[in-house]
């Protein structure tokens, strides 16, 4: 019996910290609704990982200034973005910049969505 309880709270904590791991791969939009409409407008904004420091996020972005300016608040987490030329090509670069900042998944309302599935549905 020990070890069935034992057992059980291992493999819970194992489940905890595989989804602590995750949490900080999500980046959050402001949902569905405003990616549409920041689509046309080529202005985004997502709530980053907490793990993201302004460091990072700044090292990343500055290999894309050609396709955007991009700014991070460290406090509230939050990256704005803005094209500068609002086609295809360039919002494929968010992608790119996502990627740079270990963001694995999006969660658009109230699910979340990996990163090839939000290309394909938000920036193409």
């Amino acid at each position: 019996m020990k070890k069935l309880v034992s057992s059980l709270f291992i493999v819970a904590g194992l489940f905890t910290f595989g989804f602590a791991q995750e949490a900080n791969e999500i980046a959050i939009s402001n949902g569905e609704m405003e990616l549409v409409a920041s689509k046309i407008s080529g202005e985004y904004e997502f709530t980053m990982p907490s793990n993201l420091t302004k460091e990072k996020f700044d090292a990343s972005a500055k290999y894309y200034t050609t396709a955007f300016s991009a700014a991070y608040d460290e406090g509230s987490h939050k990256m704005s973005l803005k094209m500068i030329e609002n086609e295809q090509k360039n919002r494929y670069v968010i992608a790119r910049l996502l990627t740079a900042c270990q963001v694995k998944y999006i969660r658009v309302d109230d699910t979340s969505i990996r990163l090839y599935e939000f290309i394909e549905k938000y920036l193409k």
